[in-house]
């Protein structure tokens, strides 16, 4: 794939991880179609990125809002004609004891990142099959491989679900030439991190991983040559984790 002509659709966008790969995919010259419900900042980094080599069109816009989602990619597709590359990033984590959890925040957490990264890929899996070409990069977490923190019970229900949904629709949406890669970091240097507590106990920021290096693992499965290889689960972590693991 030629990255600076390709048109990406990012979700979770206007913060953490998904600010971090709009600003370098831009950066490389890609569209970028970027969606959050944080109007504010979404639109910080629009004027961010202006002058970027790239480009970025901001939707503000709640995931869990089907017929939202269908108006967004149908507004992309006239002007963009296309998608060539879907990132399901946007997750919400609330760290509480299971039975403090309010039946709202539950909700929040499994419609957002589980039911929201059904809902776009569904929708985005059917301009991929037409084109008989695409690429889904669905962001779980080493919370979808594993219990890794005792009150995140839902958060990791929420990115287990991402990952059997991962390994069940790669199956499907390989025959029309889509390639699904289900991404499972730790650690990254974020405001989910930061604000929540680093987990292992380490909370210097300088040991958590940059955004910019999941932003890169993404470029270099779009850009290799694959003839016969297919990723699937991608686990990475920070020096700082690896004794757990």
């Amino acid at each position: 794939m030629n990255i600076d002509k390709a048109v990406f659709l990012i979700t979770g966008a206007a913060n953490g991880l998904g600010k971090g790969l709009c600003k370098y995919f831009v950066s490389l010259g890609a569209k970028v179609v970027a969606i959050d419900i944080d109007e504010k900042n979404l639109l910080k980094l629009e004027k961010e990125l202006a002058k970027g080599k790239g480009s970025l069109k901001p939707f503000c816009l709640d995931i869990t809002d089907l017929d939202g989602i269908e108006d967004v990619i149908n507004k992309s597709i006239s002007e963009l004609k296309t998608i060539d590359v879907l990132i399901n990033n946007a997750a919400i984590r609330v760290l509480k004891p299971f039975e403090d959890l309010e039946k709202g925040e539950i909700d929040k957490m499994i419609d957002v990142a589980l039911k929201g990264t059904i809902y776009l890929t569904q929708i985005v899996s059917r301009i991929m099959i037409k084109n008989k070409k695409g690429h889904i990069f669905n962001i779980s977490s080493m919370a979808g491989l594993k219990a890794v923190n005792k009150n995140a019970s839902i958060y990791t229900a929420a990115k287990f679900g991402i990952t059997g949904f991962s390994e069940a629709i790669a199956k499907y949406l390989i025959d029309y030439g889509i390639h699904v890669v289900n991404l499972c970091p730790g650690g990254i240097n974020t405001a989910m991190w930061r604000d929540c507590g680093y987990i292992f106990g380490n909370e210097n920021k300088k040991y958590l991983m940059d955004p910019k290096e999941i932003a890169e693992v993404i470029e270099f499965i779009l850009t290799r040559k694959r003839e016969t290889t297919m990723f699937k689960n991608m686990v990475f972590f920070p020096f700082c984790e690896i004794e757990r693991y």
